[in-house]
């Protein structure tokens, strides 16, 4: 699956944005949502992620052809499990977890409910960022699994027919990632990127000088992106950026000035879309298949020639 989406793109970041002190919360309304919409729309993906999820892959044990029913915050006197997973037969408990720790004698008390359950097969899942280690006499969850063994999961869950499905699946990995929850294997491309990442961002250098660009300070990381500001060597009129997730489009962004003039006049190049002002160079095969001349020559014709207009859009309108 291709999860690959501008942070702003995604639905989940977008949402979670509005959730204030409600990490776990939204983390488990988010994915029980994305669960209960495959159980309607795909529904073999469905019931194959909670039966991954309560009995593991390699187990006998399973649904017996029931659709689980999913709810949230169940109440109990022993306490609020993050998410019940039931059928007929099947009573389990998924705790929740992302940055905190279990509360007292949590798991003990969980483990209290399945016991007064009439139903013949009971789980206690913990779902955390990263393995907990348990004191030989401590309470242990039947199966203890990471936000990334979802993510793993997900990612090669098989092929979903229904494109809401696709999508949501797609972007709750995605999520996942950019709440630093799931990692992805290093491959040993990741040598000649950071070669290739350093040539380009000399280039840059070089263009800007050619183009007698003023530079202010050094290029820099941001979260995320690389960025260097430019348009004057005081202040950070204008910024030259592109974005890890997107590392294919080159951006000339206005920054600290603002533009007075509408964009139109200077074409479709001129972007907004809620963001700063700015302009993209697609960095695409025939940008790489060009040899370093002609790639300085088109960085050097599109920082100019941005500049040049923008310089252009912060003057007064003529009345």
């Amino acid at each position: 699956m291709d999860t690959k989406c501008d942070r702003s793109m995604n639905l989940f970041s977008n949402l979670f944005r509005w959730a204030h002190r409600q990490n776990e919360n939204f983390l488990t309304e988010s994915f029980s949502y994305v669960v209960d919409y495959l159980l309607i729309h795909e529904p073999e993906a469905g019931i194959g992620v909670l039966t991954w999820l309560c009995f593991g892959d390699t187990t006998s044990e399973g649904f017996d052809g029931e659709v689980p029913d999913i709810s949230l915050q169940y109440r109990d006197d022993q306490g609020i499990p993050d998410i019940k997973v039931e059928t007929t037969s099947v009573l389990a408990l998924v705790e929740v977890k992302k940055g905190s720790g279990l509360g007292h004698l949590q798991l003990e008390r969980y483990r209290s409910i399945l016991a007064s359950s009439l139903h013949p097969t009971k789980k206690l899942v913990l779902l955390t960022m990263h393995p907990i280690e348990f004191n030989q006499s401590a309470e242990r969850p039947d199966r203890q699994l990471t936000w990334h063994d979802v993510s793993e999961w997900f990612r090669h869950c098989p092929d979903l027919s229904d494109p809401v499905a696709n999508f949501l699946v797609q972007q709750f990995i995605e999520f996942l990632e950019q709440q630093r929850m799931s990692v992805q294997r290093v491959e040993k491309e990741y040598l000649s990127g950071m070669e290739a990442y350093v040539r380009l961002v000399t280039m840059i250098d070089l263009a800007l000088t050619i183009a007698e660009i003023p530079k202010y300070k050094r290029p820099r990381n941001g979260k995320g992106y690389w960025v260097f500001y430019v348009g004057s060597t005081t202040t950070r009129d204008y910024c030259i950026r592109f974005y890890f997730k997107r590392p294919g489009e080159l951006r000339f962004e206005f920054h600290g000035k603002s533009p007075n003039r509408k964009p139109f006049e200077f074409g479709s190049l001129w972007k907004s879309g809620g963001q700063r002002l700015h302009r993209i160079m697609e960095l695409d095969s025939e940008f790489f298949e060009a040899d370093a001349q002609q790639q300085l020559r088109k960085l050097t014709e599109f920082l100019r020639s941005s500049h040049a207009e923008a310089e252009q859009l912060a003057l007064p309108e003529q009345k």
